[in-house]
């Protein structure tokens, strides 16, 4: 009997909607369209009639599933001590720090500087470099009292910021409606199509969180259906909603990998989703109370920078110019036990000192500011890897290499010669926007090698900034990665050996035979493209050849008269090498000693050499290296030895020894 009144009541439903369907049809499309216009009327009405205090809240801390899940695990678990879990090697969730016991470096107090640089702002830093750690600590933040306990002790609870200029942060602050989401997950190799679906799904997922159902299936109707609802959901207490996002650009910069006609045209697809998804963004800016964006590069078009009054970009700000990566003053004050233990190992050093500098050889550099010294960064992700093995790897650019920039630079070879050069750039062309639908001009590959972290600022002089490669890390990954895509395959281990065995031996003979012999397995390809006739080819070379742990290579090293094409440091013997080229097809031997002499007088001269702390522990010698660009290889080197008296001064030892070819 339920089933046939069930049935009956189905069919009287269905000639209901029948009957509706005919009136439908048949009725004036002007009184279709009154009828439309008074039933969105009806319902707008209804919502601001709607008495939001007789609605019965859902249950539980305004925050999204997840921060719920780990506010009660936060709230029933003890703290361990910092370190109990040893160094956060990979760790991008601010709550795991504490959770979980892991030494960390506070910086909690540079929340007040972003604060105040805008309420919708945008920062560029290379990958592996931690941004994603700011946008979990940004997360906790704007959660207020719930995720207080987080930053008790932390630099923020000592001068706490006030939040669009009126909202106190601290233990008593209701939570703000959180979007928060990383593009690097979702789904887009597909097509456009792809990541607009895999966006819906982020956005249905965040409301999710907060027990809301997003019908919408399109990305930019779902991210208005929520920022709107999350906005005036009446357990939202502030009325605005705080939306976070995470490497914004890994939708285009990820497919661009492959260089290739297809890949562009995929990117630019995906260009376009983005920029309809903040466009839209940009138009609800009345319900968002802070907005934060991260991301490797700037990509012109996406509407993410278009508007005068929109995101501002604090990639150089001052107040943020360390928010990223530790201070040399912060991995001593955070990571003081971890030093310590390195001192005495294999790869550690004598003292602090010498641990000091071999770090900041390898690791430092990095700078975004207008050229303040006291600004410089390490590489986090290094340090970590680095104090956790206690081993000097290339440990950025096993996780945060990108082979898109490398194959870029593989097109045109005089911008590979020329990448061993320090370059100077406008302060506004540094930060452009490149765009991915055109070639790209020499700068917007230099603002791509800055903003990838290939490139850092050096110095500033008046409104010019010098680039530089700002370590040893980078060095020793970026010419082989360049070498790899010129030359088709990687540097090899066997070739290398025997180089670097000849220079830890002295025997140089060796050395410059072992170097031919590589330059006579290169691709002719390479020398038709004109590569050969810079001086940077060969350097570049021989960096990537002597990249080897056993010994320490320093590419240009600067004093106030030039910059040294190579510094070599066996711990037994020190080299420093000149590199010169001979374009002309037949060189006499006139023309290669004074060649081979000039190269030598070179690094005296300049004071390549002068000054060194290594110098008077260490058997040292000046080397000139000439190649011919016509037969692609060493024709002669000449080596001279020279010491170091009273206040490091150089004094040249006589004759010099020869090896020609």
């Amino acid at each position: 009997p339920e089933g046939e009144k069930a049935g009956l009541q189905v069919s009287v439903a269905e000639a209901k909607v029948g009957v509706a369907e005919t009136k439908w049809q048949a009725a004036p499309e002007a009184g279709k369209a009154e009828f439309l216009k008074g039933l969105e009327l009806a319902r707008k009405t209804y919502e601001l009639l709607l008495d939001t205090s007789t609605v019965t809240p859902k249950k539980g801390p305004f925050l999204p599933k997840h921060l719920q899940d780990t506010l009660s695990e936060l709230q029933n678990t003890p703290l361990p001590d910092a370190g109990t879990s040893g160094l956060p090697v990979g760790v991008a969730y601010f709550e795991k720090l504490s959770l979980q016991g892991y030494y960390y470096v506070d910086k909690t107090g540079y929340i007040k500087g972003l604060l105040q640089c805008g309420e919708r702002i945008f920062l560029s830093r290379p990958r592996k470099f931690g941004k994603s750690m700011v946008v979990s600590m940004l997360k906790w933040f704007f959660s207020g009292k719930h995720g207080y306990r987080l930053f008790e002790g932390l630099n923020v609870t000592r001068d706490p910021p006030l939040i669009m200029g009126k909202v106190q942060w601290g233990p008593e602050m209701e939570p703000f409606g959180l979007i928060a989401l990383d593009f690097s997950e979702l789904q887009h190799s597909k097509g456009a199509d792809e990541l607009e679906q895999s966006l819906v799904r982020a956005l249905v997922s965040v409301g999710q969180s907060y027990g809301i159902s997003i019908e919408r299936t399109n990305a930019k109707e779902a991210l208005k259906q929520l920022v709107e609802t999350l906005a005036q959901d009446p357990r939202n207490h502030q009325r605005k909603v705080v939306v976070l996002i995470d490497e914004y650009d890994a939708p285009i910069i990820s497919i661009l990998e492959d260089l290739n006609e297809k890949a562009m045209e995929a990117a630019e697809a995906n260009r376009a989703v983005l920029a309809e998804f903040f466009t839209m963004l940009k138009a609800l800016g009345s319900f968002i109370g802070f907005e934060f964006v991260t991301g490797v590069s700037k990509v012109s078009k996406t509407s993410l920078f278009s508007g005068a009054n929109y995101l501002v970009d604090v990639t150089l700000d001052r107040r943020c110019s360390t928010i990223c990566g530790f201070t040399w003053d912060e991995i001593e004050r955070s990571f003081g036990d971890c030093l310590k233990n390195m001192i005495g190992t294999r790869d550690g050093c004598i003292d602090l000192s010498e641990l000091n500098e071999r770090i900041m050889g390898w690791y430092n550099g990095y700078m975004w500011s207008d050229g303040d010294s006291a600004d410089r960064v390490l590489n986090p992700h290094s340090v970590c890897s680095l104090l956790s093995s206690q081993k000097f790897k290339k440990f950025w650019i096993e996780a945060g290499r990108s082979t898109f920039l490398a194959k870029l630079m593989a097109n045109d070879p005089e911008r590979w010669a020329a990448m061993t050069e320090d370059s100077k750039m406008d302060r506004s062309s540094m930060l452009s926007n490149v765009d991915v639908s055109v070639g790209l001009t020499d700068s917007n590959v230099r603002s791509l090698l800055f903003q990838t972290g290939y490139l850092t600022v050096k110095e500033c002089i008046g409104d010019k900034l010098i680039l530089t490669v700002p370590n040893e890390e980078v060095k020793a990954a970026l010419y082989p990665e360049l070498w790899k895509s010129i030359f088709g395959g990687p540097v090899s281990e066997s070739a290398m050996e025997p180089i670097v065995k000849a220079l830890l031996d002295n025997r140089l003979e060796d050395f410059l035979t072992s170097t031919n012999a590589v330059f006579n397995t290169l691709p002719y390809q390479a020398s038709v493209r004109n590569a050969s006739q810079y001086e940077g080819f060969y350097h570049c070379i021989l960096l990537t050849l002597l990249r080897d742990m056993r010994i320490c290579v320093e590419g240009e090293r600067s004093t106030a008269k030039g910059r040294s094409d190579c510094r070599i440091d066996t711990g037994k013997y020190l080299y420093y090498i000149e590199v010169k080229v001979l374009t002309t097809e037949r060189i006499s031997k006139t023309l290669l000693n004074t060649t081979l002499q000039r190269a030598v007088d070179q690094i005296f001269a300049r004071d390549y050499c002068g000054g060194d702390r290594d110098g008077p522990n260490r058997e040292c010698l000046a080397v000139s290296i000439v190649f011919s660009s016509a037969k692609r290889m060493a024709v002669g080197m000449r080596v001279q030895k020279f010491s170091y008296t009273q206040g490091l001064k150089v004094e040249r030892s006589g004759g010099y020894q020869d090896f020609q070819v």
